[in-house]
């Protein structure tokens, strides 16, 4: 108990405002047609997370994750190949797309300044699994690679109530993001995972800003609960 406390307080010193948090729910590996895999994460830095895949087919999967809590929401949809080796060891590959609408207010009270940021951001980008899949535990890694376009940057300024002027831009930036996961198996199908992720903006572009004071890179943690099943009915008649 002690030990997560300290995890929680330290995932709190570090917060702060990002245009974008790794998406730590993004940990299914399916290994086999008709498997499901949901998984529902919480993170004191970053909100909440839900996330799904399943595999229609031999060596095809589809996944979507959302994320609300900093962002207003953020929402993705992907499809990719998997292979597995062996008995354990996964890989797969998977390429998709996002959207997000963040928006938040900031203050200066030295200029009696209040600004209010609305972003649209979209991205494209590749994401890649290696992991050990076994009866009672799974461990491994995510690797996503991607371009974040944001539009609709706006920044409206007021002073004591009045708008004093208003910002307009665009970003458009490479994307590096990566979670290391660790799920327990309670039960056939339920099971606890533990999950620590990074991103990254790799064209000196700053991601991250806390207490005033720039960052390119930013860290983000969570515990949650992950739910797996088989529905290929085939695959129970053979058993």
């Amino acid at each position: 108990m002690r030990s997560f406390l300290l995890f929680v307080g330290i995932l709190f010193l570090f917060t702060g405002c990002s245009i974008y948090y790794p998406q730590i729910a993004s940990v299914q590996m399916p290994s086999e047609k008709g498997d499901l895999e949901v998984t529902a994460v919480g993170s004191p830095l970053s909100g909440a997370y839900l996330g799904a895949s399943y595999s229609p087919a031999k060596h095809f999967a589809v996944q979507t994750h959302f994320n609300t809590g900093y962002f207003n929401y953020y929402g993705e949809v992907m499809g990719g190949y998997y292979h597995k080796f062996g008995n354990n060891f996964i890989i797969s590959d998977y390429i998709g797309f996002s959207l997000s609408h963040l928006t938040f207010r900031s203050s200066e009270a030295e200029y009696y300044l209040v600004s209010t940021f609305n972003a649209q951001y979209n991205s494209f980008f590749n994401q890649l699994y290696l992991g050990y899949k076994g009866e009672k535990a799974e461990i491994g890694t995510m690797v996503k690679l991607g371009n974040l376009i944001g539009s609709s940057l706006n920044v409206d300024n007021y002073s004591n109530g009045r708008r004093v002027y208003i910002t307009k831009g665009s970003l458009n930036n490479y994307l590096l993001d990566n979670v290391f996961f660790l799920k327990f198996k309670s039960s056939k199908r339920l099971g606890l995972c533990f999950l620590l992720g990074w991103a990254s903006m790799l064209n000196g572009e700053k991601n991250y800003e806390i207490n005033g004071s720039q960052y390119n890179i930013i860290f983000t943690g969570g515990l949650g609960l992950t739910y797996q099943i088989n529905l290929d009915k085939n695959k129970h008649k053979e058993q």
